[in-house]
């Protein structure tokens, strides 16, 4: 049985981590995999499977905390030392393959020498923030394929368009989760992900400023650096300015009952959205959706919601009265959105998307 070495910096389970998870769970009846991570959430889960385990050297180090992909001077020191161990770790478990999906571990393993030229392959889930496109570019040269998330992301690449192939995230929603025993007072506009300055928090609550008469349940929370400074300037403004119809649920493990819960999913960033999973998660719960047209946000969403203008409060808004006063629309939206999650995005489209790279390498 071949063995795949899966790598990520981030311990936790949201977002891209948790379609990892997936991923490296739906394969391992035809490979043996094991899993380099930080201590967290991801650790756990793996150690109740039995997965093989490796920790990330110098877990504490601020390496793992600085934005994506790019590093400081100032840690030069602890990436030589972060190099050695990992090729280390590539020693002792010998993959045939590295499968990389955060972008420090793009990098750190792109280098030969960490590797010891074993095949990688980019499981690429970002567009990358402007600082660092160029270097992604250009490191591009070294895995043997990327998986990218969507079309979008796959554009952001210039050359080695032969070696890309996309593979859409899949969910799966379980058959029964217990009720968060949350009651709804108006009817409902939900958003969830992780609170970032990106992903238009404060667009939301200046939209629940004007539709007064509607409900905003905000689902997500500051996992990463820098971002607290954001949430708490969220909730300062809610408090000084006496909105009454926000509402912030911080991160939560009963999410589905939210989407059974809403009357509209709502998801508004401003840039570099590579998919919105969350947008997927809304269609399989039959929930009309409207969001901002950035990115890959119309490749994911298709007929399945209204597009409103990046950055634009008044077209958002327009979009959420419109939804609302239309049940027909509310339906038409619902019923294409779910067609197109059994068409395009389960669990089971996805991993056998992701085997189908794989028989590509070994």
């Amino acid at each position: 049985m071949k063995k795949i070495l899966f790598a990520t910096h981030s311990p936790y389970y949201i977002g891209g981590e948790r379609s990892m998870w997936d991923v490296l769970t739906g394969i391992k009846d035809k490979y043996e995999v094991a899993l380099l991570t930080r201590k967290g959430e991801l650790w756990k889960m793996a150690k109740k499977q039995n997965i093989t385990l490796f920790e990330l050297p110098l877990p504490d180090s601020d390496i793992w905390r600085v934005k994506r992909g790019l590093f400081l001077p100032l840690f030069k020191k602890e990436i030589i030392k972060i190099l050695k161990e990992l090729r280390k770790i590539i020693e002792k478990y010998n993959p045939d393959l590295i499968y990389t999906h955060s972008m420090k571990m793009h990098l750190f393993f792109s280098i030969p020498f960490v590797r010891k030229n074993k095949k990688l392959v980019w499981h690429f889930r970002d567009v990358p923030e402007e600082v660092s496109k160029f270097v992604f570019r250009l490191f591009a040269i070294f895995p043997f394929m990327i998986i990218t998330i969507s079309e979008r992301v796959k554009d952001f690449f210039y050359l080695g368009k032969n070696k890309i192939r996309v593979v859409y995230n899949g969910i799966r929603i379980p058959n029964g989760f217990i009720d968060n025993e949350i009651k709804k007072e108006k009817f409902t506009i939900l958003s969830v992900g992780n609170i970032q300055h990106w992903k238009g928090q404060d667009i939301i609550i200046e939209c629940a400023k004007k539709l007064k008469d509607f409900e905003f349940w905000i689902v997500g929370d500051a996992i990463h650096p820098g971002e607290d400074k954001f949430k708490k300037k969220l909730i300062e403004k809610v408090r000084k300015e006496n909105i009454k119809n926000v509402r912030f649920f911080g991160k939560r493990d009963d999410v589905f009952s939210f989407y059974k819960k809403c009357d509209i999913f709502l998801h508004v960033p401003r840039e570099r959205e590579g998919f919105g999973r969350v947008l997927v998660e809304a269609m399989a719960f039959r929930k009309p959706i409207v969001a901002t047209a950035v990115a890959a946000v119309p490749e994911i969403v298709g007929d399945a919601g209204l597009l409103a203008k990046k950055e634009s409060i008044n077209d958002i808004c327009e979009k959420i009265i419109r939804l609302y006063k239309d049940k027909k629309l509310q339906k038409n939206l619902s019923d294409r959105g779910y067609k197109r999650y059994k068409e395009l995005f389960t669990i089971d489209k996805m991993i056998e998307g992701v085997k189908k790279c794989l028989e590509e390498i070994i």
